[in-house]
């Protein structure tokens, strides 16, 4: 039984899909999860000015909402552990908003920023996994 619950928390995740980029600089928050650095989101995907207007929002958004999960779940730097059950959830509700994310990015960015933002989820996913534990 312990075998299938470390193999299905391994799986959920590897299969959280959060856009971030972890700051530089250690954050003072007191948050555990990994900070968003939006300037640094915009240089790497390369925004133009024109995708800037509709590409704000929607990080803004984004931002907010995965924050807002982070602490309905109460994944700080102070307990970043979280039950069977929450992280269940928790997969779950991040899933939703990533796929919403996703799909609003894909009337904006190119192909290639795309590719680049999976990226970035990607890294967010290792900085994530660091922390979790059950």
């Amino acid at each position: 039984m312990i075998k299938k619950s470390f193999i299905l928390f391994v799986a959920v995740i590897f299969s959280l899909t959060q856009p971030v980029l972890a700051n530089e600089k250690e954050t003072t928050s007191g948050r555990y999860y990994p900070e968003m650095n939006v300037v640094k989101i915009k240089e790497r995907l390369s925004i133009s000015s024109e995708q800037e207007t509709k590409f704000s929002p929607v990080l803004e958004q984004h931002i907010k909402d995965r924050d807002n999960l982070f602490e309905k779940y109460g994944l700080d730097k102070e307990s970043a552990s979280i039950s069977f059950r929450n992280l269940r959830s928790f997969r779950s509700e991040m899933l939703m908003l990533s796929d919403n994310t996703k799909e609003k990015l894909s009337d904006i960015l190119t192909e290639s920023q795309l590719k680049e933002w999976n990226a970035i989820q990607e890294e967010s996913r290792r900085e994530i996994r660091k922390g979790f534990s059950l």
